[in-house]
């Protein structure tokens, strides 16, 4: 009776950590909008120390989840951000291909903070969280 309590526990846990909801348009499109409306972001959260690099790729697609290719995706980082990281601008990939998909890197600056980055595209936009490696998003110093 514990194992089969125990593994039912642990298909929950695997179950709810997979499960991802989409992200569906922010406002309502007339039924004709062919712009982007939709837009994801991978990973949703980036830690970085100084010096270290990571990619944040981002999707945009119109309000039926159709990929948008040729799209250029802008990036901006709010104040907070800007003491974590820098943006790498000649190893990015702000146009979206032919999948719906650009790429952009950033760089650790190693100042103890976090911050967001936003990157949007027409009416789309959504946010990344950036932290410095050792401050942690549950208070305290993490690692």
């Amino acid at each position: 009776m514990k194992n089969t309590l125990i593994v039912i526990l642990m298909v929950l846990v695997l179950y709810s950590c997979a499960s991802v909801e989409q992200q569906q348009p922010s406002k309502t499109f007339p039924p004709d909008y062919t712009g982007p409306a939709i837009m994801e972001a991978t990973p949703w959260e980036v830690t970085l120390i100084s010096g270290s690099t990571d990619y944040i790729y981002v999707t945009v697609m119109d309000q039926h989840r159709n990929p948008l290719p040729g799209q250029t995706v802008t990036i901006s980082f709010d104040h907070s951000a800007r003491a974590v990281a820098y943006l790498q601008e000649d190893q990015c990939s702000p146009v979206t291909n032919q999948k719906g998909q650009a790429w952009f890197v950033i760089a650790g600056k190693g100042f103890p903070n976090n911050g967001n980055i936003t990157l949007s595209c027409g009416e789309a936009s959504t946010t990344v969280e950036v932290w410095t490696r050792g401050y942690s998003p549950y208070g305290g110093r993490g690692g």
